[in-house]
């Protein structure tokens, strides 16, 4: 989990094609996912990493988070 550039944009009709400045709190939520499914589900780091893919329809990438947010917050 680290910063991407020239990302797929993370919602429509924004200019946001990157996460850095504003990402980290994203990243953290990931970071405790991975870490919760990798602990108590032992899912390998293999299969784990491809569950929060950049630019992505994987359930955990930075433009399914934000689409989250946005419907629960909009």
């Amino acid at each position: 989990m680290t910063y991407r550039s020239n990302i797929i944009k993370v919602m429509p009709n924004t200019y946001y094609d990157s996460d850095s400045g504003w990402g980290c709190m994203l990243r953290v939520g990931q970071m405790v996912i991975a870490n919760l499914l990798y602990m108590h589900e032992s899912i390998p780091i293999s299969k784990l990493i491809k569950l929060f893919w950049v630019n992505s329809h994987q359930p955990f990438s930075i433009q399914q988070f934000t689409q989250a947010t946005v419907k629960l917050f909009p």
